[in-house]
């Protein structure tokens, strides 16, 4: 069976995402086109064949594939005792291979984990509703990136697109890795990365 993708906003500048992520911010600073989701994107490979290149440790075991998207933005690290932790994300989400081009998601963290321990948010800006997760396996497919992680849902939207997505899998990493060199307490870094998600439904 084909599948589909979220069908792709044709969006103004997306500003740059505060802390504090509120609909109406950002409503008075983008402007988008929306659309509805239909089966109308053909993201030509088959249900069967969508987990070849998956190794087995990161697959969802009971989920079927809803969307898959491409993410340009960065990895923030932040020196914490002499060694550098991921301090949170900043990136977009697109139908287009690492372009900025339709953007359709936000990637960032939340200020602080959710009560299951869940910190990485996806926001679909078409309605704006949530997904937010924790990394449950991951995969080091290539130590010159950051891994293959798939992540499970602990809160989120009840409506919209993302309260449909019970998983998401980044997979096809290039780059995002921490500095190879020593760090100075509360010193910060912000380094490039490029990636597949793939969104998950029950």
């Amino acid at each position: 069976m084909l599948l589909s993708l979220l069908l792709p906003l044709a969006s103004a500048e997306i500003s740059k995402r505060h802390n504090s992520r509120n609909p109406n911010q950002h409503k008075s600073h983008s402007t988008y086109k929306h659309s509805s989701i239909q089966d109308s994107y053909n993201l030509q490979y088959t249900q069967n064949g969508v987990f070849d290149s998956i190794p087995q440790e990161i697959r969802p075991t009971e989920d079927t594939l809803l969307a898959k998207t491409f993410a340009v933005g960065t990895q923030n690290y932040k020196c914490i005792a002499s060694r550098w932790e991921l301090e949170s994300v900043d990136a977009n989400l697109s139908k287009d291979r690492h372009t900025l081009e339709n953007v359709q998601v936000s990637y960032y963290f939340l200020p602080t984990k959710d009560p299951d321990g869940g910190q990485p948010t996806w926001m679909y800006l078409n309605d704006y509703s949530t997904f937010t997760g924790k990394p449950v396996a991951k995969s080091v497919v290539d130590p010159n990136s950051i891994p293959w992680v798939l992540i499970s849902r602990t809160s989120g939207s009840t409506s919209g697109v993302m309260s449909k997505v019970s998983s998401v899998l980044r997979v096809h990493t290039q780059g995002g890795n921490p500095p190879a060199s020593g760090c100075q307490e509360g010193q910060s870094s912000r380094v490039g990365f490029t990636a597949e998600y793939w969104f998950f439904t029950k």
